[in-house]
């Protein structure tokens, strides 16, 4: 649970954060504006009129016979391999970086899913996601600025005497804050 100090900036800034970011939801949701990129229609057409003399029914059918076998079996395989892969990224930069440094990428993945869906899918970009995407963005950095520096404020800064009993220290900061002795 989180703790809420009204006096403290790193709370006003979590407040702050999360009521930008859910203003930025609301204008993703809410509002569609403009396109930015007009993708151009698929001028290829794939479909065959029935009377078609080229028309071969049987291998159309063993097709998609073979595809709904195949695809059921792409699914468990994505169902298994997906989380376990994304689980195993995600512990080692935990391990690794810690928690803030994991969180600060969450909202690129947001502008990759864009540009992915405007690259392979044809996706036109509006101005209302965008915009909408980048206030979510600012508000989420305020959250995770706010959390980083109540971390700071809890942990003690280097140097704080007070702080050398704190678990969160570093085993040397006795050092840096003791006299040498003669």
């Amino acid at each position: 649970m989180e703790k809420l100090a009204i006096r403290s900036s790193s709370s006003q800034a979590k407040i702050i954060g999360t009521v930008v970011s859910i203003s930025g939801a609301l204008v993703v949701t809410l509002y569609k504006g403009l396109p930015i990129i007009l993708t151009p229609p698929a001028s290829i057409s794939l479909h065959c009129p029935l009377g078609s003399l080229h028309s071969d029914w049987v291998i159309g059918s063993l097709f998609l016979t073979v595809e709904f076998m195949l695809v059921p079996m792409w699914y468990i395989v994505q169902g298994i391999f997906g989380p376990f892969l994304d689980n195993a990224v995600n512990t080692w930069v935990l391990k690794v970086k810690g928690p803030h440094y994991l969180a600060m990428f969450k909202p690129l993945s947001i502008v990759i899913a864009v540009v992915m869906g405007v690259l392979f899918l044809g996706d036109t970009p509006y101005l209302g996601s965008i915009t909408g995407a980048a206030i979510i963005s600012v508000g989420f950095y305020t959250v995770m600025w706010g959390k980083a520096k109540e971390d700071v404020e809890e942990s003690g800064e280097i140097g704080d005497p007070e702080s050398a009993s704190n678990p969160k220290v570093p085993l040397l900061q006795n050092y840096l804050t003791q006299e040498p002795q003669s």
